[in-house]
């Protein structure tokens, strides 16, 4: 995430929590619903990343990053419904 972040983070900007928070919440704006975050979270859900035994928690485990997501971001990439609080 750094290293993304590295290009779209003015310089000099320190990557401390609140500042990231600050960052995400001016960047608010810019934000929109895109069908490629759904497309992604397809693949995230049924490809086979986790050891056989364990694929049944996959899709939890997906659901529960949208939960982590913040709640004000959830509603604006439409994913409320999508997490474990549905």
């Amino acid at each position: 995430m750094t290293r993304l972040l590295r290009f779209t983070v003015p310089q000099g900007h320190r990557l401390l929590k609140p500042n990231l928070k600050c960052y995400f919440r001016a960047m608010a704006a810019r934000l929109e619903r895109s069908d490629i975050v759904f497309e992604f979270l397809a693949i995230m859900r049924s490809a086979p990343i986790l050891p056989l035994l364990l694929r049944p928690f996959q899709q939890v485990l997906v659901r529960a990053a949208i939960d982590l997501t913040p709640h004000w971001m959830q509603k604006i990439l439409q994913l409320d419904g999508h997490g474990l609080h549905r």
